[in-house]
Parts: C-alpha cells; sequence; structure tokens
C-alpha cells in the first residue's frame, strides 16, 4: 500500500512517455481489456496481431517487435495449427490450459507470481489471456469486489514490465 498524491500539474512529471506494444491498444505496464460478443474474432484478430509481433507491423495501429506469453483455454493442437498456418515464431511462448477448473484466489495468486518471474526470466513484453473465464478466480464476474479482488494479482505482472491483454 502507497498512498502519495501529487497535484495535477506533477503528474506523469517522473515517468517516461507510454511505451506502446500496440499503439493506440497495448501498453508497457498497463491491462488492457478486449470485449466483444461470442465468436466475433476477438482470438482470430489477437492471431493476426501475433503474426506481426515477431518483426513488427500495422495492424490498426502500429506494432512493435515484443515477446508474448499467451495464456489459453485452447488446446496446443489448435495454436499448432494456428502456429503453422501464419508462421508465428519463437518469440511467442504458450501456457495452455494451466487450470483444470475455477482456480482458487490463492492458486491464482500463486499462478500470477510464477506469470511474472518467468515474464522477468524470459524477457516477455506482453502477457495475453484469451479468455479472462478460464482464469478467472471469482464466482461471479457481475460482482464488482470479487472482480477487483480478482485482477489486483495482475499487477505483479505489470510490475515485472509487462503489458497484460485480456
Amino acid at each position: 500500500y502507497k498512498f502519495d498524491p501529487v497535484v495535477a500539474s506533477k503528474l506523469g512529471e517522473n515517468t517516461e512517455e507510454v511505451d506502446w506494444l500496440w499503439e493506440p491498444y497495448i501498453a508497457r505496464d498497463h491491462i488492457s481489456l478486449l470485449v466483444g460478443f461470442w465468436k466475433a474474432g476477438k482470438t482470430t484478430m489477437l492471431t493476426q496481431f501475433l503474426a506481426s509481433t515477431a518483426d513488427g507491423g500495422n495492424l490498426g495501429g502500429k506494432i512493435k517487435p515484443c515477446k508474448v506469453l499467451v495464456i489459453t483455454e485452447e488446446s496446443d493442437t489448435i495454436w499448432g495449427g494456428r502456429t503453422r498456418k501464419l508462421s508465428l515464431g519463437d518469440n511467442i511462448h504458450f501456457a495452455t490450459r494451466p487450470f483444470k477448473g475455477k482456480p482458487s484466489n490463492a492458486n491464482w495468486e500463486m499462478f500470477c507470481d510464477e506469470v511474472a518471474e518467468y515474464c522477468a526470466e524470459n524477457k516477455i513484453d506482453l502477457v495475453l489471456v484469451d479468455p479472462w473465464q478460464h482464469v478467472d478466480p471469482s464466482d461471479n464476474e457481475n460482482e464488482a469486489s470479487q472482480m477487483s479482488r480478482a485482477l489486483a494479482p495482475l499487477h505483479v505482472i505489470t510490475e515485472a514490465g509487462c503489458a497484460i491483454m485480456i
């Protein structure tokens, strides 16, 4: 816990510019949320984004070359097919189906600590969680206090220097 207020004119004085990995959607040290209807193409769009992360590119905004950890409910087989089809490189790491069911809050917090450590060791720039419901430890995503408790452990990952896209 840290309480250290500053006046408006001092905001951002001691920080660098935003480090966009995909401008203006994904920034280092921030959590971004991608929402859309079920089967609307969110994973397909993110797969196209991943294809640009090895060398950089443009997909409705500039993409920096970066290393990505994908945490996904989909199988190795599905992602293996996408990897071959789009020639995804080894700059992309995968953690497929890390939980066999809904994680407890304690398991979720330990998992976030392990992800942060892995990201620091492997110089990962972005953690991509697809979908959130697969790792969300809360019983009710419509309960703000449960969601706040579920999202809080993600900050250990951003503090390790990563961006997060859910």
